[in-house]
């Protein structure tokens, strides 16, 4: 090399075509356009063409006769020539084969320009090019191919999104780009393919820099997402839609040979009652009573509580039982429930629905007329509620003594009543504290109420559940079936003001509660 000959040097990973002004031990001085120069190392120079320059005019006419000379270099029928009798050839051999002996230095780096930006034949190392092989420009081309497949997809999916709509045909791609959209609307830059949804979406025109608004906006217009859309559901992980194989062996679930089970006691005669929310479908829990010779009032009796037998509806193992472990427990949130269990099961085989013969496990107590707890046992059986009652009709019927539930439920409320006397005296805390209930109507008004959790026929209810996982603990303690327990460590409640201001009166209500609480651990 020398001062003024021009040189093709790569810089910032292209060919460009530089004249020398100095040339220094490891470093060459290259002056790359008017008043712009360089020093880079001498390995950057890839060739030296042997052309001296003496003006700015003249470089910029070799550059130009070199860019025109590209169009006309056929790199794949090089290619096709060398690939099966050398493994390596120059760019001199390459450049002879297309130009001839008498090549001419702008035509060496013509094609020494074009090798440099169609890579598809060649594999260049260190200035000697290896043809690849028919497999392998095969599996670039496909590549490519697919690339630019996925670019007019994904243009056409941001096109589509700034329209408000999704694309009438959604390719595989467009789907996936579109799972990368949602889950950086629910999860943020805490999402692993959000830089790649931020450049995607760079070319929508919204007046907004927070690209994770941008996306749940499209996403809304769109209709994938309601203006409202609950994403802590998405961020908890937890899912509002079965799978196709948990949907279907819902419907499979076939309880009527389960009703025949010998082992099953048949208490279908007993008077049965479900009592909840209005408007519930799912009742998993039911209440009976059975009388004891003719005195209906303060003799002997059995009260049943029954539970739906889920474990024998679901199969073990399946993909049902997976879901429903995955879930834990059905879900109340303002706008809607997510369910543990498909309707299939939920609000019908494992629903005590009125009329309807069910598998179930009860706890089956008998008391005396004092209300003192004589014996119990557990046992498989078959149910048949007589009647879904509400918390309000259960009430009426509790003091109304001429409707037809009075002599079973307030049988039941007084022997509740007498169990919560006994827990008490025993240290129980009980704080009766009113539950606001937050729904959101169709229209998406929404409806808050306060719900007393004091009413005869919830703390009736509540009583013989709270009966009801004693006992079920006590038979699993005694036969060793391994079993979770849920305890609270008896609290210090001495001196309970000195957590609040002084003065203040703590009163029995809710300041109170809220003070025992504060003492409750997690």
């Amino acid at each position: 090399m020398q001062s003024g000959e021009l040189v093709a040097a790569r810089l910032s990973g292209e060919i460009t075509i530089a004249k020398v002004l100095d040339v220094e031990a490891s470093r060459v001085r290259l002056l790359l356009r008017k008043k712009k120069e360089a020093r880079v190392p001498a390995e950057r120079i890839v060739l030296a063409t042997g052309v001296i320059a003496s003006s700015d005019i003249e470089v910029e006419q070799f550059k130009a006769e070199a860019e025109a000379l590209t169009d006309a270099i056929d790199v794949e029928e090089l290619w096709e020539v060398v690939r099966d009798e050398k493994e390596t050839v120059t760019l001199g051999e390459l450049t002879e084969l297309s130009w001839g002996n008498e090549a001419e230095a702008s035509q060496k780096v013509a094609l020494l320009l074009q090798l440099d930006r169609d890579t598809l034949y060649f594999v260049n190392e260190k200035g000697l090019y290896s043809p690849r092989s028919e497999a392998a420009v095969e599996e670039i081309r496909d590549r490519r191919d697919r690339e630019a497949r996925n670019a007019r997809d994904a243009a056409a999916l941001v096109e589509a999104l700034s329209g408000g709509r999704l694309p009438q045909d959604m390719t595989p791609h467009q789907q996936i780009l579109l799972r990368d959209i949602r889950g950086f609307a629910v999860h943020g830059d805490n999402y692993t393919r959000g830089p790649a949804v931020k450049s995607l979406l760079e070319s929508v025109q919204r007046p907004t820099g927070d690209f994770q608004r941008l996306s749940f906006d499209l996403l809304v217009d769109a209709g994938v997402f309601s203006p409202d859309e609950p994403l802590e559901l998405e961020r908890q992980g937890i899912p509002e839609d079965f799978s196709e194989g948990a949907i279907a062996e819902a419907r499979a679930v076939d309880n009527s040979r389960a009703l025949t089970e010998g082992n099953r006691l048949d208490l279908t005669s007993a008077a049965t009652v479900t009592i909840d929310d209005a408007g519930t479908e799912d009742r998993d829990d039911a209440l009976s009573l059975e009388f004891e010779g003719e005195a209906e009032g303060a003799g002997v009796c059995r009260v049943g509580i029954h539970i739906t037998d889920a474990g024998t509806l679901i199969l073990p193992g399946g993909e049902l039982d997976v879901e429903a472990d995955r879930r834990m427990a059905t879900l109340y949130i303002p706008e809607r429930k997510v369910p543990m269990l498909p309707v299939e099961v939920s609000t019908a085989k494992g629903s005590l629905q009125e009329g309807q013969s069910r598998i179930a496990l009860s706890l089956l107590v008998r008391f005396d007329g004092a209300a003192q707890l004589l014996d119990w046992n557990i046992t498989p059986s078959v149910v048949r509620s007589d009647a879904a009652l509400s918390y309000e009709e259960a009430d009426l019927a509790i003091s109304d003594p001429s409707h037809s539930w009075h002599s079973v439920l307030a049988r039941l409320e007084t022997i509740a009543s007498a169990l919560r006397g006994r827990r008490e005296q025993a240290g129980a805390l009980n704080l009766e504290r009113s539950e606001m209930n937050i729904s959101v109507g169709p229209d998406g008004r929404p409806d808050v109420r306060v719900i007393p959790r004091s009413t005869p026929s919830r703390q009736t209810v509540a009583e013989f559940m709270i009966l009801c996982n004693s006992l079920m603990a006590e038979f699993c303690r005694e036969r060793e079936i391994p079993a979770a327990y849920r305890s609270q460590k008896s609290p210090d409640l001495t001196d309970l003001a000195a957590d609040l201001p002084p003065g203040v009166d703590l009163g029995s209500g809710p300041l109170r509660w809220y003070a025992i609480i504060r003492r409750l651990t997690p």
